[in-house]
């Protein structure tokens, strides 16, 4: 295992990186893995990959939902977590309960998912990626992330607990630890997948990553794995602000009624209660520090 000390700079590429490993195991999902699109080869939009998850339906209507790896979890051969869940609850109130959603692993940019009709909406979009693309539609924002540890020790609750010499934290190559102020050693792995495995096998003390994506991995394992609060961390620390995003529902820009649909049904959900449920079920059991959503009714 190596492990060294990595200095302080900002990274562009860790928001946007995905771990292959994690579209592996999804496609153990649905019982398939192609290989991926040959260097050289003819310019096509890639073969998406259909995954299944709890959201029932079946009518005459239909919408496709693209995701990324990280943004979901697989529970009993389905997808799951926050986000999912949100998305079905959001397209279930635009198109009534009997719509038939087909759930899309995307093996492309998920802008250019959008664009190229691929798929209607995608589950999760950071608005700073968001402005570089302003062909796609943007819902408004549904939840707040940004760089976190997950831990497997009960006794670290708050950073200054990890911000300690004698700690090791995992990450992939680029991403947010090495943004981290802190004091602990950095021990980067190809994947976060990776580091979750060295995480429950007590190698390392925590694995850094964005909240949200952590909170699914740790939801999935059922073993006690929570975030760390770093709230205060946060408050006093310029770069850290900029690196918490608010998050949004991509719409297909072909279809702009479609985009004011899915904004009020996410005004609904924040707001009535629904937004609450799923925070309770999917995120508070794993400390996730942003309670509220950002712009209720």
């Amino acid at each position: 295992m190596t492990s060294r000390k990595l200095s302080i700079g900002p990274s562009s590429s860790g928001w946007v990186r995905r771990s292959f490993a994690a579209i592996a195991a999804a496609s153990v999902l649905t019982g398939c893995a192609e290989d991926p699109v040959a260097v050289g080869a003819e310019q096509q939009p890639p073969k998406q990959q259909t995954v299944s998850a709890d959201c029932p339906g079946g009518g005459r209507q239909s919408v496709t939902i693209g995701v990324q790896p990280d943004d979901l979890r697989a529970t009993g051969g389905k997808i799951d977590g926050f986000r999912v869940a949100i998305a079905c609850e959001v397209v279930k109130r635009v198109f009534g309960e009997d719509v038939t959603v087909t759930w899309q692993l995307l093996r492309q940019d998920q802008h250019d998912a959008l664009e190229q009709g691929a798929v209607d909406l995608v589950v999760a979009v950071p608005e700073d990626y968001a402005k570089q693309r302003t062909k796609v539609g943007v819902s408004m924002p549904y939840y707040i992330s940004g760089p976190n540890v997950l831990v497997a020790d009960g006794k670290l609750t708050e950073f200054d607990d990890i911000d300690r010499s004698n700690k090791k934290v995992c990450d992939v190559e680029f991403g947010p630890a090495a943004e981290l102020p802190a004091a602990f050693d950095i021990v980067e792995r190809d994947s976060i997948d990776e580091c979750v495995t060295m995480l429950r096998a007590g190698e390392v003390d925590g694995v850094a990553g964005d909240a949200a994506d952590l909170a699914d991995l740790a939801a999935d394992g059922g073993d006690g794995l929570q975030l760390l609060d770093i709230r205060d961390k946060v408050a006093e620390d310029a770069n850290l602000q900029t690196r918490m995003l608010e998050y949004s529902i991509g719409v297909n820009p072909a279809k702009p009624d479609l985009l004011n649909e899915i904004d009020a049904a996410l005004d609904e959900v924040m707001s009535d209660g629904t937004w609450q449920k799923f925070f309770q079920r999917y995120l508070e059991p794993v400390r996730f520090p942003h309670v509220q959503p950002p712009r209720a009714s």
